[in-house]
């Protein structure tokens, strides 16, 4: 198995996982700042200072592993060439 392969599948599991754990975490996603109460999620429900910076913190986890996981799909073998090899 190439290097390419193991790193697909390692940073795939790790996406999933981050992205399961935000799922089951902040089941009231998006929380942001509102003006009832401090924190508030899509549902209304109030959020404190530290939940906000917690799914702040996994929002910006599961952005940056999706970016390290994209090019690994990406084929860039013949993208500079003119002509395909034979």
């Amino acid at each position: 198995m190439t290097f390419k392969k193991k790193y697909q599948i390692i940073m795939s599991l790790l996406f999933a996982a981050i992205m399961t754990y935000g799922f089951v975490k902040f089941s009231d996603a998006p929380i942001k700042p509102c003006e009832k109460y401090v924190y508030c999620g899509k549902g209304g429900h109030a959020h404190t200072l530290e939940e906000y910076e917690a799914f702040r913190q996994w929002e910006t986890l599961l952005i940056v592993v999706g970016l390290l996981l994209a090019p690994s799909f990406w084929n860039i073998k013949n993208f500079m060439r003119d002509t395909p090899r034979p």
